[in-house]
C-alpha cells in the first residue's frame, strides 16, 4: 500500500499537469489541517519521485495570489500546538476587517499573512471574532472583496477555492 504522503505527491503533480490547474485539489492537500510534518513528507516524496522541488512546480503552474498562498503553506511553517490567543485573534479579525471590509479595494497581503501564518485553532478564533465584529462570514468579504484575483484578472476557481481553504481551516478538529 502506498504511504499517503507518495500519494499526496502524486496528487500535487497531478493537479498541476495538463490543462488547467486543479485549485480545489492543491487546497485540499497544502492547506488543510495538515501539519508541518505532513506538509514535509508530501514535499520530500515530490522531490524524490519527480526530482524538482515541489514549490517550483507550483510557481510554474500557478498564478497571482494563490500561488503565493500555496508557497506560503509549502513552506510548512504554520504554529503548532499553542494556545489560542483570544487578544491576538481579536486584533488579526480587526485589520482583516481594515484590509477588507472596512477600505476601498483590498490588502491581500495582509489576507495572506493571516491565514497564512496563524494556527488553525487560532484562525478559527479569528473567523469568530470577525463574525462578532462585522456581523458578516470572512467567506462573504473573499467573495464581495474578490480578494484573490489571477494576474489575467479574476478566477472564480481561486475565489472558490480560497473560500473553501477558509471554511475548512476555519472548521473544528
Amino acid at each position: 500500500m502506498t504511504p499517503m504522503y507518495q500519494y499526496l505527491a502524486s496528487e500535487v503533480k497531478s493537479a498541476i499537469s495538463g490543462v488547467g490547474t486543479n485549485e480545489d485539489a492543491l487546497i485540499e492537500i497544502l492547506c488543510t489541517r495538515r501539519s508541518n510534518a505532513e506538509i514535509q513528507q508530501i514535499k520530500d516524496a515530490y522531490k524524490q519521485r519527480y526530482s524538482k522541488d515541489m514549490e517550483e512546480d507550483i510557481l510554474d503552474y500557478t498564478c497571482g495570489d494563490f500561488k503565493h498562498i500555496l508557497v506560503s503553506m509549502c513552506n510548512a511553517s504554520r504554529p503548532e500546538g499553542e494556545p489560542v490567543d483570544l487578544a491576538l485573534a481579536a486584533a488579526d479579525a480587526q485589520k482583516l476587517h481594515e484590509a477588507g471590509q472596512g477600505q476601498r479595494g483590498t490588502d491581500v497581503s495582509r489576507f495572506q499573512a493571516t491565514l497564512c501564518s496563524r494556527s488553525y485553532d487560532q484562525l478559527r478564533q479569528i473567523f469568530h471574532e470577525y463574525v462578532k465584529l462585522t456581523d458578516h462570514n470572512i467567506t462573504e468579504v473573499i467573495e464581495k472583496k474578490n480578494v484573490w484575483k489571477s494576474e489575467t484578472g479574476p478566477s472564480d476557481n481561486c475565489q472558490s477555492s480560497v473560500r473553501y481553504a477558509v471554511l475548512l481551516c476555519g472548521k473544528a478538529t
